[in-house]
């Protein structure tokens, strides 16, 4: 408790934070550029569309944060909130898919449910699909 009363007298500030709002707007540019870069060339690969995921969220934060110095931050920040909530729906739904392959892999499921579970599977992959296809276009 005694950390938090001093870190609300004396935030452990970076740099970057204490700068102007010129070096502020260039950091969530670049940020934004990070992204954008990360998700060109994560293809395919599940676990770098993942990552490209974390990366828009990073810089969605940090235009949030540049806004009330920079009113074309709100634009920088939408459009990473809506790349970040589409590639979180894709890793729901490789998530969802993997629980549901591993469920229906259990001996004691019966052969009926181990069938629904498949159907349900198939439709999370392709959801994860129809996204990755979205993100081409």
């Amino acid at each position: 408790m005694r950390l938090l009363r001093g870190w609300r007298a004396a935030p452990p500030l970076t740099d970057t934070g204490s700068q102007d709002g010129p070096a502020a707007v260039m950091y969530v540019e670049d940020a934004q550029r990070k992204a954008d870069k990360r998700l060109r060339r994560a293809g395919d690969d599940i676990e770098q569309l993942h990552r490209a995921r974390k990366a828009f969220k990073r810089a969605r934060y940090a235009a949030e944060l540049v806004e009330p110095a920079d009113s074309q931050m709100q634009s920088i920040a939408r459009d990473a909130q809506e790349m970040q909530t589409l590639l979180g729906e894709h890793q729901d739904a490789i998530v969802a898919a993997e629980f549901l392959a591993a469920t229906s892999a259990d001996e004691d499921i019966e052969a009926g449910s181990a069938s629904t579970y498949g159907v349900l599977m198939a439709n999370e992959l392709n959801r994860a699909a129809e996204i990755r296809a979205s993100l081409r276009n």
